[in-house]
């Protein structure tokens, strides 16, 4: 797993003790997911820590073709139909790389600028980009590919792919951090070449 589990635990605390935290089993992997992110796992391949947490936050785990939503305060069974496209299906659908530059921090929030020389920038919450680890992955694992995502025609971004990471065990995909000031500040960039520094701007 290209997370590290500290990381782990926080995304689906994070969604267990907010809007709730998704889970289904469609037959091949786990399909976990919260407000802003999506994460599909290879059946076996979560590792014992992650598996644990996640069974202390919902109770239990969704048997083949089960989905469920659960919060700190309630547990409610969901239709598989409800989960048509996991991480991994958006994953291989992107077709296209973007290369990560600068910080920018707008009022309090941190966005990590993405950009493609085609389509241009966009941004993910700096907090989601900071999650991912290529140094986690266990023996045998593929490093992960990413960020990648989808361009439609005419080259505007996909925004119901996101951003994706993803190898042949896991995919994981997050939701744009563009708010309207996120926009305002980044329309100010576009065009230009933004090197990939540690600098904050």
């Amino acid at each position: 797993m290209f997370i590290k589990t500290s990381g782990f635990k926080r995304l689906i605390a994070s969604a267990y003790n907010g809007s709730g935290l998704h889970v289904a089993n469609d037959g091949e992997g786990l399909i976990l997911h919260g407000l802003m992110w999506s994460m599909w796992i290879r059946s076996g391949h979560l590792p014992k820590k992650s598996l644990g947490d996640l069974i202390a936050m919902t109770g239990e785990l969704p048997e083949r073709n089960q989905a469920f939503v659960a919060t700190k305060k309630e547990f409610q069974w969901e239709a598989i139909a409800a989960y048509p496209d996991n991480a991994m299906k958006m994953a291989e659908s992107c077709n296209a790389e973007m290369d990560p530059t600068r910080v920018l921090m707008v009022s309090t929030t941190f966005v990590r600028l993405l950009q493609n020389d085609e389509a241009g920038l966009m941004a993910i919450d700096e907090a989601f980009y900071r999650l991912i680890d290529a140094g986690a992955v266990e023996e045998g694992e593929d490093t992960p590919k990413g960020p990648i995502v989808k361009l439609s025609e005419g080259h505007g971004f996909n925004y119901d792919v996101g951003v994706c990471w993803y190898n042949d065990d896991m995919a994981i995909s997050f939701c744009y951090g563009e708010t309207n000031q996120v926009e305002k500040e980044m329309a100010l960039l576009e065009g230009h070449h933004i090197a990939r520094t540690s600098e904050i701007i």
